[in-house]
């Protein structure tokens, strides 16, 4: 969903693609690591985690019409925020949006304002007038000069590229909200004109038909098709004001067609395209190596591995043949418990600790004073029975508990136990060692029991 969105009036010469790559990291930056009120304001709980945000990417059309910087701020926890700035050069303008995959866990003002990222550009002198009306970070006074534009915005006549905030003022002198605080708040985001009961604030009323706010009322006009909005005097707290702008102007901008969506997917598809042809040519080439290496050694390498063959079935027998050794220093008497034989896919020792695991478990079922019991934890002592196969249950299990999503940290933690995190579209896939029995993961569970019916299915399989 679109967070929010503007479009400023750019003046030349135009940002080219290193400094739109330059802008987009300083953004990026300020966002992670600095202590500002943009991502603590208001209760603020999204604090973005630097391993879960990605790298600003930058790209730009063969025609150099359109370059597009893109990253991704994410709190590693299934919030995240994606961040787009396209300089279109034919239009001479910049549009900035952000899309939220969860927009309603943050608060409107959070989420919506960014004055960092505008005051680099207005400051700069990047921004141009829009359509006569200068993008300040202060508020416009009503006056002559302006007055016909205003009107004109007013009555839809025309339309600026960002919304207008007229404030006016009361009979008493007062206004509902600080214009200067509010021009701040939503630089770069809309223009904010502060009226003062003048001459102007009449001839704005006569020319619009009355349809210019007055007394105090607050009044929000849009470039788009949305209506005007009226915030009249006393209808909202005053502490609530800005959250409620800040919630009109999210909504009613939101109904922009972002023009340069399509043009945004395809020229990260064309990359992706290129770079996947690189990656072709680059596989063609090992394949022909491979080959080459083949045909000079391939009748060693075949020797080879009917060597490893015949000394994995040797090492078989000379195993049992330790087990046997074994048994028969302890007692003449006696053969060897189990014997068993090695596969590829175990890990050493793990068909030991699995039957351990498995008369523990039987162990524990059994009546106390019974001679089966009595044997098999004679068997679990003898062989110094110490739980690994249950610790690494527990193990798993703590790893699904203490994630929400699959991440890359979580995909860590598995490759610990042997789990190898195969990553995919949407999934992701687990293979255990060599076994040919894998298991699929949601990259987010569908419920609350997802991640720990996922744990009881791994354990069942693999452990």
């Amino acid at each position: 969903m679109i967070s929010y969105y503007t479009k400023l009036p750019l003046r030349e010469p135009y940002m080219t693609e290193d400094e739109l790559s330059e802008f987009a990291g300083r953004i990026r930056e300020y966002s992670i690591f600095s202590n500002t009120p943009f991502f603590q304001a208001q209760g603020q709980d999204f604090f973005p985690s630097e391993e879960a945000c990605s790298e600003v990417e930058c790209i730009s059309s063969e025609n150099g019409n359109h370059t597009i910087a893109e990253y991704m701020l994410s709190d590693g926890e299934g919030i995240s925020l994606k961040y787009t700035f396209v300089v279109d050069r034919r239009q001479e303008q910049l549009v900035a949006y952000c899309k939220s995959a969860l927009p309603d866990k943050l608060p409107d003002e959070a989420n919506f304002l960014m004055q960092y990222a505008f005051s680099l550009l207005i400051n700069s002198g990047r921004i141009g007038f829009d359509k006569g009306l200068e993008v300040l970070d202060r508020p416009h006074i009503l006056c002559s000069d302006n007055e016909r534009e205003i009107a004109q915005a007013i009555l839809r006549e025309k339309r600026f590229f960002l919304p207008l905030i007229f404030v006016s003022q009361t009979k008493a002198g007062n206004y509902q909200i600080d214009a200067e605080l509010l021009a701040k708040k939503f630089m770069g985001l809309a223009h904010v004109v502060k009226s003062d009961m003048g001459e102007c604030e009449k001839i704005l009323s006569r020319e619009t038909s009355g349809k210019s706010p007055y007394d105090g009322c607050i009044g929000l006009f849009f470039p788009n098709t949305g209506k005007p909005v009226y915030l009249t005097k006393n209808s909202i707290p005053r502490s609530k004001l800005i959250t409620e702008i800040s919630y009109q102007i999210r909504k009613n901008m939101r109904r922009n067609v972002i023009p340069d969506e399509e043009c945004c997917a395809v020229l990260m598809r064309d990359r992706y395209a290129a770079e996947n042809s690189l990656l072709e040519e680059k596989i063609a080439v090992v394949k022909e190596e491979n080959n080459a290496v083949y045909e000079t050694f391939g009748s060693e390498l075949d020797q080879s591995i009917e060597r490893e063959k015949r000394l994995r079935a040797k090492n078989t027998v000379l195993q049992n043949e330790v087990a046997a050794l074994r048994g028969f220093i302890k007692s003449c008497t006696e053969i060897p418990l189990l014997t068993y034989q090695q596969e590829d896919d175990y890990y050493p020792g793990e068909i030991r600790d699995i039957i351990m695991d498995v008369l523990a478990d039987a162990s524990e079922n059994l009546e106390d004073g019974t001679r089966r019991k009595d044997v098999i934890r004679k068997v679990l002592d003898a062989n110094k029975f110490d739980g690994a196969q249950r610790e690494r249950k527990c193990g798993i299990k703590k790893i699904f508990k203490r994630n929400k999503i699959f991440n890359h940290s979580m995909a860590n933690d598995l490759e610990k136990y042997g789990l190898k995190v195969i990553r995919g579209n949407s999934h992701y896939t687990l293979k255990y060692y060599e076994m040919d029995k894998n298991v699929t993961v949601a990259k987010t569970p569908s419920d609350v029991r997802g991640f720990t019916n996922l744990a009881q299915t791994i354990i069942k399989k693999y452990f």
